[in-house]
């Protein structure tokens, strides 16, 4: 009886949740700002498991008119759940303007609102400079009494992007003052500018590599100005803005004139560079090469399991890879990944994914497995640090 309670009591705390179906999830999808849909599985204990804290959830967001709430099941809605590929349950995936992103953190209540919050932040943000670039408002993003200008994080980013934004951009380091200084200046004077004015501080965090290897940007090209013209953009995922890059002494008067020029269309389009090869940090093995690469040496070895099919491999696949490369200065360190399901490791049986495993140097014999619900970039790397014989060395952050 006690249990049948409980029961009812979630019920009645998800009533208000959207029940999607083939019928109406394109139009809530299309009609909502930002949707969080739980993709579950009604024989799933995973999915069980998981309806107290997305009640919770539910309770919490409740002043937050923008997010809508809602759960699919992907055992009877099939064709939605392969469309974006979702095998395994429970799977959270926020539609911010149609565009879906596969949440990979905490699935814990706070954890959710507190992402979603991030992404209406954003929208605010963006938004209140697209609609009003020029105008006396109170901006929710940075504020100056001289001007205003907007941090050009990824959110912000994507924001401008799809909605096809024009923006003088400042690339820089923290240590760049005076070229941030004279950024400002050009903001007041230049108030009534049809531009979105916004500054890149590039970092040592995973958005702002993101936005370096997008504008193809080395540290030797900061601190730089440039317009970037998404406007001109038909497909944001595939085609390349116009830029047109500022050449001179940073001052107001000169950046000035760059603006006027732009205008009046004087400009000549900045040619991009070809992108530099992406660094590899996990090494890809097969069954052939697993034992040269994983045990006959004296390597600590992390290894990821992982299938093509498996929607979790796909979501924890970024994180693994910003594990590898935060460890890049570990010399005695090794990070590899193989496919289960086309590869066989003789004495190991692996019957979820993905599946996290370290071979410690002189222990080969006894693999560490890696038990923590949350696999997330933190927890790796404590995990490898834990159970390394080697010193390990973090790359660490930027604040």
């Amino acid at each position: 009886m006690k249990a049948i309670f409980i029961i009812c009591l979630l019920g009645l705390a998800l009533a208000n949740v959207l029940t999607l179906t083939d019928g109406n999830f394109e139009e809530t999808i299309s009609q909502n700002k930002l949707v969080l849909v739980n993709f579950f599985n009604s024989s799933c204990e995973s999915c069980e498991g998981f309806t107290a804290e997305f009640a919770k959830l539910k309770e919490a967001i409740k002043e937050y008119k923008s997010i809508t709430l809602a759960e699919l099941d992907a055992a009877v809605y099939r064709k939605i759940a392969e469309k974006y590929e979702v095998h395994e349950c429970p799977v959270i995936i926020f539609f911010a303007n149609k565009s879906p992103s596969f949440y990979s953190d905490s699935y814990k209540a706070e954890e959710m609102l507190s992402y979603a919050k991030k992404i209406l932040k954003s929208f605010t943000d963006a938004e209140a400079m697209l609609n009003n670039a020029g105008e006396d408002a109170k901006w929710t993003s940075m504020r100056s009494s001289e001007g205003y200008v907007i941090s050009f994080d990824l959110p912000q980013s994507l924001n401008v992007m799809h909605n096809r934004g024009k923006v003088i951009l400042l690339f820089m380091t923290p240590k760049d003052e005076r070229a941030n200084d004279t950024f400002w200046k050009l903001a007041a004077s230049k108030s009534s500018s049809d531009l979105i004015f916004a500054r890149f501080v590039k970092k040592n965090e995973d958005w702002s590599r993101k936005l370096t290897k997008y504008f193809r940007i080395r540290d030797e090209d900061i601190p730089r100005i440039e317009i970037v013209d998404f406007a001109s953009v038909k497909d944001v995922d595939k085609d390349r803005p116009r830029r047109f890059l500022f050449e001179g002494k940073v001052e107001v008067d000169s950046l000035e004139k760059f603006m006027d020029d732009y205008k009046r269309g004087k400009l000549t389009e900045f040619a991009e560079p070809e992108p530099e090869p992406e660094p590899e940090y996990v090494k890809e093995v097969v069954s052939d090469t697993f034992k040269a690469e994983v045990i006959n040496n004296d390597l600590d070895v992390l290894v990821n399991f992982y299938t093509d099919q498996c929607l979790h491999c796909k979501i924890f696949a970024p994180t693994y890879k910003a594990v590898a490369e935060a460890l890049k200065d570990s010399k005695k360190l090794k990070v590899v990944e193989i496919n289960g399901a086309t590869n066989k490791v003789a004495g190991m049986f692996v019957s979820s994914y993905p599946s996290i495993y370290i071979y410690p140097a002189g222990k080969k014999d006894h693999p560490i497995p890696f038990l923590d619900e949350i696999k997330s970039k933190k927890t790796v790397i404590e995990f490898v640090k834990r159970h390394c014989t080697h010193v390990v060395y973090e790359m660490k952050e930027d604040l």
